[in-house]
């Protein structure tokens, strides 16, 4: 059996919820069932997970939440770290110390 990426089972989910909110609830059982409708997963893991996860979310009272994929390098991201403050200012001092290298 394959491994499950995290990122795969938290977009389906939020995906699923943001389209039909209604259908899910606290109950597990009743979330597999509607994962099982709504989508077309094979892997009885899968769906477990995706669920699993829905019903957290459900019973957190957490279903605005929006799934943000990672910054590619197409999107204009040069691809290094950059490094803030707690204030949300640059650190300048640890960007520049790859330079001093």
């Amino acid at each position: 059996m394959g491994r499950i990426k995290t990122v795969l089972t938290k977009r389906m989910t939020l995906k699923l919820l943001k389209v039909s909110k209604e259908r899910f609830t606290e109950d597990f059982e009743h979330n597999k069932k509607a994962v099982s409708e709504l989508t077309t997963v094979s892997s009885p893991k899968l769906r477990n997970i995706i669920a699993g996860y829905a019903t957290r979310l459900i019973r957190r009272g957490d279903t605005e939440r929006t799934y943000r994929p990672p910054i590619s390098k197409e999107d204009g991201d040069s691809g290094e770290r950059r490094h803030y403050r707690r204030d949300g200012k640059r650190d300048n001092k640890r960007d520049n110390k790859k330079d001093r290298r």
